[in-house]
């Protein structure tokens, strides 16, 4: 929709939120999440060479961890930026780069990944870091659930001496 208005006015910036899911080797336990923001990533690149001869820029912007209830993070750290400080380093990468990891410590992790490390390396740690995400999702489901069958027999117990 504003991709014909930036091409008549020769300018104009489209920025997509990827995640460094998409830019990973593998990603064992988020297949379809790391696969849609693959996705993106193919996306914005195509969507950058077809637009940049009208000097339309689009961009991917690919974070790690940043501290967010949705990761589950409370604090921020230095591999998990709050969302000000990520959004800060993400604003600046605006018109360099299609793809880019702006947070400074996580563009150093990609480096690492993309250029050092073995790809066997990367998709073991990423397994058993998803590992350890779905067996502490598990636990705290089974917790709930034994808490809710608990107030459920003190429920049924309460009617029963009435």
């Amino acid at each position: 929709m504003v991709l014909p208005g930036m091409k008549d006015r020769r300018r104009g910036v489209i920025i997509n939120l990827g995640s460094a899911n998409g830019l990973l080797p593998a990603v064992p336990l988020l297949a379809t999440y790391a696969g849609t923001k693959a996705y993106i990533n193919q996306f914005t690149r195509s969507l950058d060479a077809e637009a940049r001869p009208f000097g339309v820029r689009v961009h991917d912007q690919c974070p790690m961890f940043v501290a967010t209830k949705m990761a589950k993070i409370r604090r921020a750290r230095l591999d998990a930026p709050t969302p000000a400080v990520w959004a800060k380093a993400a604003v600046k990468q605006i018109g360099y780069d299609t793809v880019r990891t702006p947070y400074w410590y996580h563009g150093l992790m990609m480096a690492v990944i993309n250029n050092l490390a073995p790809r066997g390396v990367i998709v073991s740690y990423v397994h058993k870091l998803h590992q350890g995400f779905r067996k502490a999702y598990y636990k705290k489901k089974a917790k709930a659930e034994m808490e809710a069958a608990g107030q459920a027999v003190a429920d049924l117990d309460a009617k029963k001496a009435k």
